[in-house]
């Protein structure tokens, strides 16, 4: 009851100058023929006939303007509301295409620079990639009259994130020991280096170059088969990550539903999107590597 008199005071407010407007007219039609049946019957042509007809021609203009009010408004309605929902689309899809390029910039860049340091921060970039899904997936949550049919069962978007959270959960479970090996690399050159100018020798790359044991770790599929599918763009990279993209474009480009109906549409709770988003991550781990994960030892010299 207090809902149905809210969205009645909202809409009474909007429509608020049409509303005085028939009002108006109403009074000054009424008016016009209350006067009109008081000279009724006089012989034509009567002072009193002639104003009782500008009044009703007055008051008949007064709820013509409200009428046409009453259409201008939704007209404008209709075309605010059909602006936001592209605004809010065109704003999804520039995310959506951050997410891939800030993927794409990760997959490269740990494959091209080949270090500790390197898969950290674009491991971060990744984090940051999931912070932004969440994110779509709260304005999914919260607009659903504009967005109702666009990945309801939140399959595209748990997929997305359930990668990305495998891809997290290898590097908090390797990070430390890559690092301590990346350490190790930096340690052992930094020796040589040390004595061959303690030697006083010239400098031979092919004799002192830089140890890369942090890297062979790092290509160890055992240890890291996620982060190994991420950089060869595998199986699961595509299908899990890049064409539930995809989709989740697709269905932000296609025209949105004109037909209103109800408008509280049922999405997932957070906690079942949670769940959604854990087993997929699970999924992955299992697709690529299956049965119990077995670490790598590492031999220095």
């Amino acid at each position: 009851m207090r809902f149905t008199a809210l969205r009645l005071f909202k809409l009474a407010k909007g429509y608020s100058l049409a509303i005085v407007l028939f009002v108006a007219g109403a009074i000054v039609f009424g008016l016009g023929a209350l006067i009109g049946s008081r000279f009724n019957g006089q012989p034509q042509p009567h002072f009193g006939l002639d104003i009782a007809r500008a009044i009703l021609t007055l008051g008949s203009g007064l709820i013509l303007g409200g009428a046409v009010k009453v259409m201008l408004d939704g007209l404008q309605a209709a075309q605010k509301e059909r602006q936001d929902e592209h605004e809010l689309r065109e704003r999804l899809l520039a995310e959506l295409r951050d997410v891939h390029d800030r993927a794409e910039n990760a997959r490269l860049m740990i494959a091209a620079q080949r270090s500790a340091e390197a898969y950290n921060e674009q491991m971060r970039a990744l984090i940051g990639c999931q912070v932004v899904l969440l994110k779509i997936k709260r304005t999914l949550d919260l607009r659903p009259g504009s967005t109702r049919e666009v990945d309801r069962d939140g399959v595209c978007l748990a997929s997305m994130i359930g990668y990305l959270r495998a891809l997290q959960d290898e590097y908090g479970q390797n990070y430390c020991e890559l690092a301590d090996c990346q350490r190790y690399d930096e340690a052992l050159t930094h020796r040589r280096l040390s004595a061959l100018i303690e030697a006083n020798s010239s400098f031979d790359p092919g004799t002192v170059a830089a140890r890369h044991y942090a890297w062979g770790l790092m290509r160890d599929r055992k240890m890291f088969p996620v982060l190994d599918d991420l950089s060869k763009c595998g199986e699961q990279y595509t299908e899990k990550f890049r064409r539930q993209l995809e989709c989740l474009a697709a269905q932000l480009l296609k025209p949105p539903s004109r037909q209103r109906g109800d408008q509280c549409v049922s999405r997932q709770s957070d906690d079942q999107f949670e769940n959604q988003t854990s087993e997929v991550a699970r999924q992955v781990r299992q697709a690529i590597q299956p049965g119990d994960s077995k670490q790598s030892n590492v031999s220095a010299s």
